[in-house]
């Protein structure tokens, strides 16, 4: 249960990050990922520690997206040349998904570390609770397939 637990809060922070923020549309990348925090806070009813905790993955994620800025610009800026290009060159596509991989595997030992101690600091309630979440969260992704 507990890798099962691990991987679904993984899941749900991870989705937190990425899809609420088109919900918080006109706010930085830490005004976002704030509101995100205090959501989990509120939702979970994190105690001080377990905040400090949730607050390392945060921070975590936001030095991440800091120092990989540019070269997420620069990936944006071949995908728009490939869509102006008379045809697509499928190496080009090919190139651009590995150099993601790369970045994602180079962020992620980071990530992860800050996460697996978040979760250590949950209880069984508040795991419970995510996992409700993420059930809620795929009910509604199924029901639109």
């Amino acid at each position: 249960m507990s890798n099962k637990t691990l991987m679904l809060t993984a899941f749900v922070m991870v989705a937190a990050l990425t899809v609420l923020p088109g919900c918080l549309r006109n706010r930085t990348p830490e005004e976002r990922a704030k509101k995100i925090v205090e959501w989990i806070s509120g939702n979970l009813e994190l105690d001080e520690s377990q905040r400090a905790k949730l607050d390392s993955v945060k921070d975590e994620i936001l030095t991440a997206r800091k120092e990989t800025s540019a070269e997420r610009s620069a990936q944006l800026d071949e995908v728009l040349r490939l869509v102006k290009s008379k045809e697509i060159d499928p190496k080009a596509i090919q190139s651009l998904m590995q150099q993601r991989h790369e970045r994602i595997s180079r962020i992620a030992p980071g990530v992860i570390a800050r996460v697996v101690e978040f979760h250590a600091s949950l209880t069984d309630k508040q795991k419970d609770k995510i996992v409700e979440k993420v059930n809620d969260l795929r009910a509604a992704v199924t029901a639109s397939e």
